[in-house]
């Protein structure tokens, strides 16, 4: 019973902010650089250099006046498709795919379309070519909505 108690506190538990810088971003090194100075971050070494995880959750960057100026910068890294903020669990089945350019990926659940663009970015050359192909769709039509808006934001689509 106790376990159970445990594991019920940790599931109500809030997840801390992550994201990560896209591939095509050819600022990482000034945007890290700005992060460090807006709060303490800490790497996902797993993730190539280009996933961080914040010390806070997501509702308290939004809610917390303090921390309106790193919501803001997020917001807007985030819509210039800079970054995409995405749970760190998420971000782990496409370097499980390993999709490589040249590759033909289909998604057949892909919405809201995190994975599906962090697959994209796979699928680009390292020249910066888009080689590989990625087939993304999704049964809902209000999340096949948010999915396209997601892709949008890269350059790639």
């Amino acid at each position: 019973e106790n376990d159970f108690t445990e594991m019920m506190t940790t599931f109500d538990r809030a997840l801390p902010a992550t994201f990560r810088f896209t591939k095509e971003s050819g600022i990482t090194d000034k945007l890290e650089a700005e992060l460090q100075g807006l709060t303490t971050p800490s790497r996902l070494e797993w993730l190539n250099r280009r996933g961080w995880r914040l010390p806070i959750d997501r509702n308290s960057i939004r809610k917390l006046a303090e921390l309106r100026p790193l919501h803001l910068w997020l917001q807007a890294l985030d819509e210039a498709g800079e970054i995409t903020r995405q749970e760190a669990v998420s971000m782990a089945p496409p370097l499980f795919l390993q999709a490589k350019p040249g590759e033909f990926v289909l998604d057949t659940c892909a919405a809201p379309g995190s994975k599906s663009s962090q697959i994209i970015e796979e699928l680009a050359d390292t020249d910066g070519t888009k080689d590989g192909f990625l087939v993304a769709n999704d049964s809902s039509l209000p999340r096949a909505h948010t999915l396209v808006h997601q892709i949008k934001r890269l350059s790639s689509s």
